[in-house]
């Protein structure tokens, strides 16, 4: 059961009243940030798009075999999140992105994993494989190992066991477009002056990836998320809407030191809960720390591949 209350329920009076198809298309015309500020007017508003939230994780769950409630209480037992292009689908819903498969992280503490995998077993989920986190594509990512599942015949969900907190895995992949998680109550974007515009911006303190097959994998990574309509740049003064930022002050700015909690990052609860991961003071910055110069002056060979394909 989860805590809090799980979605409202159309036998319940007020949702009868809220169920309805023309509110619910109204939401669909918005992306999740519009939403929130719909729901910042309370009441009626704020319980109408909780719902909206929760058709929308149970029809994307459904489209991977999976039972959103049954989901749901597994991360909040065992205190883990979901992110890449899952995420990034509930928060512009409806997407033409359509995940695949699953990619769930948690802290590598011995009872929040048996958790997880008790969880996950007891959903008809088998582990098949497993390899270290210094292997393959996960080398720098702070990721002790990758755990892979398999049910309902084909379908794949990946356990990602991060070295420290569940999250800290998120802020180091490739482009903001995927910094983005759902809890058990919660869906969280850290970039959403670009994310909810289909703005993409380039991870540069990704390191490991800067070179060689590292960095052929990342540039492939992005532009999968391009041909899905977020448009990427090494520098946010790329679009005009952000061409006079405060370089390194403006939630935008690959220089900003960011952290979960500060007022950049977009939150919304789904459960009507407040999120305990707004506590965490994990921090990140998207820029190496010897940069020189400011967003003006930063030109990468990055930039120069993107202009090539334009």
């Amino acid at each position: 059961m989860i805590a809090g209350g799980g979605p409202i329920m159309a036998g319940d009076k007020e949702s009868t009243a809220l169920h309805t198809p023309a509110m619910l298309d109204l939401l669909e015309w918005m992306n999740a940030k519009q939403q929130a500020t719909l729901a910042s007017g309370g009441g009626i508003l704020h319980q109408l798009v909780k719902e909206h939230f929760n058709i929308v994780l149970r029809k994307l769950f459904a489209k991977l075999d999976i039972d959103s409630a049954e989901m749901l209480s597994v991360l909040q037992s065992s205190k883990s999140v979901i992110s890449g292009s899952f995420a990034l689908a509930v928060l512009n819903y409806p997407s033409v992105l359509n995940p695949g498969d699953l990619d769930v992280y948690v802290a590598a503490r011995l009872e929040d994993v048996r958790t997880l995998v008790k969880g996950l077993r007891s959903m008809g989920m088998a582990r098949v494989s497993s390899h270290k986190g210094r292997e393959k594509k996960y080398w720098g990512y702070g990721i002790m190992k990758v755990w892979n599942f398999q049910y309902a015949g084909e379908r794949k969900l990946q356990v990602i066991i991060s070295k420290s907190s569940a999250l800290a895995p998120i802020f180091h992949f490739h482009s903001t477009a995927v910094m983005n998680f759902v809890s058990w109550n919660t869906v969280f974007c850290a970039y959403p002056e670009l994310t909810f515009e289909h703005c993409n911006l380039v991870n540069l303190a990704a390191a490991d990836e800067r070179k060689g097959k590292g960095r052929e994998r990342r540039s492939e990574a992005i532009r999968k998320y391009e041909r899905r309509g977020y448009e990427a740049a090494t520098n946010s003064r790329f679009w005009e809407e952000h061409r006079n930022h405060r370089c390194g002050e403006d939630w935008s700015c690959g220089r900003t030191i960011r952290n979960v909690g500060d007022e950049g990052c977009f939150w919304f609860s789904f459960q009507g809960v407040r999120s305990e991961l707004k506590e965490s003071r994990l921090q990140w910055v998207l820029e190496a720390e010897n940069a020189k110069g400011g967003c003006a002056d930063l030109r990468t060979a990055e930039d120069e591949d993107m202009e090539r394909r334009k």
